[in-house]
């Protein structure tokens, strides 16, 4: 059964691209966008560094990195002792993948405001994405001494201690950073993870809160869904996939699993093939669902249609043994 494990960088990355809200104004109709509020107020005030600096933010989560770099630019033009700026600039450069720019707009933060302790933050997570452990503990380090209770600094703690393999220490903080703020996504789905892995039921109570206190969080719906699937209980797993995919109605994933449960646990071979066959849809090369599909088909007696099928399977992963043991299988039946 192929799952969809928690990215351990993904979490990072999301985390260091988090932006601040922007805000907006509250004279506008509704029908004006934050943008537009936005272009409108500083078409009133074009150098006013922090609506640039807002609208440059919601540049970068609308992935418009050029228009974003143009506002932070013309921003810095106007004032170059302002850290939001540095600190915008950062996400920009490592959004671009430009990490010595990132490194060194982190570093001017620090430079204008040594209590920065989202500057210290971002440095680390930057180098325990390129895997430099010690030095990302050490800004850490710097960033504990400023608030030892900063839920962000504990959550990144816990992550570079999961990046060494040493879970105890990482559970530690990740429990740590969530007494500091109960809704931090992140440092649920990490503990939920960890619980899970050390098969605790105390992991459902995690995502389940997950999802319950962010319900258009794909990845928290499926972590919980998954748990609910091996934990013997699949019948509510089908409920949370088919909530997401009313959310997200062309996951891949999604559709193998509820293909999966009716293979499994139900022995109803059309509606998993059904499924199977949706999941191909969207990415061919999905060996799993590929290999379920025979599985399917052979249950169904139809066995030079499975056949066919495990050696596709092959084609694409040759060393695929569970599609080796079908087609020896299927030949000790002749």
């Amino acid at each position: 059964m192929l799952r969809l494990r928690i990215v351990f960088f993904v979490l990072i990355i999301a985390l260091f691209s988090c932006n601040r809200t922007v805000e907006t104004d509250s004279n506008k109709t509704a029908s004006v966008s934050p943008l537009q509020a936005l272009t409108d107020s500083i078409s009133k005030d074009s150098l006013n560094v922090q609506l640039l600096n807002r609208r440059a933010n919601l540049y970068i989560r609308q992935q418009k990195l050029n228009e974003a770099l143009l506002d932070i630019n013309k921003a810095l033009k106007v004032n170059q002792k302002e850290p939001d700026l540095f600190l915008s600039l950062a996400e920009i450069y490592f959004q671009l993948g430009k990490n010595e720019n990132c490194t060194a707009s982190l570093l001017k933060v620090i430079e204008l405001d040594p209590e920065q302790t989202e500057a210290y933050n971002k440095l680390a997570q930057l180098n325990l994405l390129t895997q430099r452990f010690d030095i990302a503990i050490g800004y850490n380090d710097k960033s504990l001494a400023i608030d030892r209770f900063n839920p962000k600094t504990l959550y990144v703690r816990g992550m570079i201690f999961l990046a060494r393999k040493d879970t105890v220490s990482a559970m530690r903080n990740f429990l740590l950073s969530r007494d500091a703020k109960n809704d931090f996504y992140e440092v649920l789905i990490q503990i939920g993870a960890i619980y899970k892995r050390q098969h605790n039921p105390i992991a459902a109570d995690y995502l389940r809160e997950a999802v319950m206190r962010f319900p258009g969080y794909a990845q928290a719906r499926y972590e919980f869904a998954l748990y609910l699937q091996e934990n013997g209980n699949p019948n509510a797993a089908m409920a949370q996939y088919d909530t997401l995919l009313m959310q997200f109605p062309s996951n891949q994933f999604v559709f193998f699993n509820i293909g999966y449960l009716y293979l499994v646990y139900d022995q109803q071979f059309d509606s998993a093939l059904f499924y199977f066959d949706r999941s191909l849809a969207i990415d061919p090369t999905y060996i799993d669902a590929l290999y379920n599909k025979g599985r399917t088909l052979e249950e169904m007696g139809k066995m030079l249609a499975a056949k066919e099928i495990y050696m596709d399977v092959l084609k694409l992963s040759p060393n695929y043994e569970l599609a080796v043991e079908a087609l020896n299988r299927i030949d000790r039946k002749k």
